[in-house]
């Protein structure tokens, strides 16, 4: 779908509200598929995953001691517990939690998917433009073209940027003529 979006821009047609859902989620998937991401993601998950488990597991802990937590709960499919890949094991002789996960590519991809249907959406409040080069101009392109920038003024900004943030613009060349930004 996304080439009918890219001809539309080439030719310079106005984008309509589906059309700009289908940017909105190449542009994600442009800016998420790279090393650098990658490695963003995975850093993000060592520091946070284990404060999420640990609140996790105090809460459950907290209920098992008030005999609140029930063992009638429905076994998951094999597709439910592979969303999010974290093992979730029940002890009750001990009363405890217990929460497993491993970083690397499946989490990556679970990541990976979530981002693309969830948090994606707050790319389609961004208004695009699209910036035509001048005569003699040409924009680069790279296999890493997202480009998210904070811009406060000339002497302050950095590309820290994020999807939705103020002072933030999302910026990305199409084609080496064509740039969009917002």
């Amino acid at each position: 779908p996304s080439k009918i979006v890219f001809d539309k821009l080439n030719k310079g047609n106005k984008l309509n509200e589906d059309d700009s859902r289908v940017l909105s989620r190449f542009i994600g998937a442009q800016y998420i598929r790279t090393p650098a991401q990658y490695n963003y993601l995975m850093e993000w998950c060592s520091k946070n995953i284990p404060q999420i488990f640990e609140e996790a597991m105090q809460y459950a802990n907290s209920q098992i001691n008030k005999n609140l937590f029930k063992d009638d709960h429905k076994a998951m499919t094999s597709e439910e517990e592979q969303k999010p890949p974290i093992k979730v094991k029940l002890e009750n002789e001990k009363k405890q939690v217990r929460f497993d996960t491993v970083l690397g590519r499946e989490m990556y991809l679970y990541l990976l998917e979530h981002i693309l249907t969830s948090t994606v959406d707050i790319l389609k409040n961004h208004k695009w433009q699209v910036v035509h080069a001048a005569p003699g101009i040409l924009f680069p392109t790279s296999d890493d073209p997202v480009i998210c920038l904070n811009y406060i003024d000339e002497k302050k900004y950095d590309f820290k940027g994020g999807w939705g943030m103020k002072n933030g613009n999302i910026i990305m060349p199409i084609s080496p003529n064509l740039l969009l930004i917002t």
